[in-house]
């Protein structure tokens, strides 16, 4: 049904095409292979798999103009922290240095890509211009509760929400927590959580998505769960579908 391109030339895991041969810019399909942790099975893949299966439904010997399914890696940066990074591939923006990324295994992405069996120094062969596509169409699973609380089964998207990402440290003074006061504590965490309602505040006062993670480093204490935490971090996570609105309203 789609005839594999060669894996060695690109950043990405899988490329197919089907319908006519040389005939022009291409329609192109598919979506990203990895998900995150708990967020949906079908978080990427579904629009890949669908993807496959329009194009065995009409038939490739039908297709008016070539279509392409592009299967991007590596763009939630679960792994490397490195987000978008097929992406970047192929629209010719990657980062300099994305492969020193390491992971917590201490595995840099080079190396990641290199035992895949790509070339990490032939990334940027992935590049392709506009003109070789006469659109990008991907269906992805909503993410989110809404369209299932209104009944309904499809929606469209109308903006890309690029994201705003920041971390953050929080240097306390560990404690035992069944015996320092709790005016005296320097509870790091506690701190991060004050962060975290007061995000939460704010998001909602504005009618804004807004996301905050915490982690207390307690796994670097002796007896993590009666010590109060010296230190603790949180990553704040900001999705705006437009540039204008990164910047978190003031209140």
């Amino acid at each position: 049904m789609c005839e594999s391109a060669s894996p060695g030339r690109t950043a990405n895991p899988a490329q197919g095409s089907a319908g006519p041969s040389g005939a022009g810019p291409a329609l192109a399909l598919g979506s990203h292979l990895d998900t995150v942790p708990d967020g949906g099975i079908y978080d990427g893949p579904m629009g890949i798999v669908l993807a496959l299966g329009a194009i065995e439904e009409v038939g490739p010997e039908n297709l008016p103009f070539p279509v392409e399914i592009l299967c991007f890696g590596d763009e939630e940066g679960v792994r490397f922290g490195t987000s978008v990074a097929g992406s970047l591939a192929l629209s010719g923006q990657t980062r300099a240095g994305a492969l020193d990324a390491v992971d917590h295994d201490g595995i840099t992405l080079r190396r990641a890509v290199a035992e895949y069996g790509l070339d990490p120094d032939r990334l940027l062969d992935a590049a392709r211009k506009p003109s070789d596509f006469l659109g990008y169409v991907e269906l992805h699973i909503e993410q989110g509760p809404v369209l299932d609380r209104a009944g309904l089964p499809v929606g469209v998207v109308t903006g890309i929400a690029g994201s705003t990402r920041a971390w953050m440290s929080f240097t306390g003074e560990a404690g035992h927590a069944g015996t320092v006061p709790m005016a005296l504590r320097r509870d790091a965490f506690l701190a991060a959580a004050e962060l975290a309602l007061g995000i939460e505040a704010i998001a909602l006062r504005h009618g804004v998505v807004a996301t905050t993670v915490a982690r207390r480093r307690a796994a670097a204490v002796a007896g993590g769960r009666t010590v109060a935490s010296g230190p603790a971090q949180a990553a704040v996570r900001r999705p705006r579908p437009a540039s204008a609105w990164r910047r978190c309203p003031p209140g």
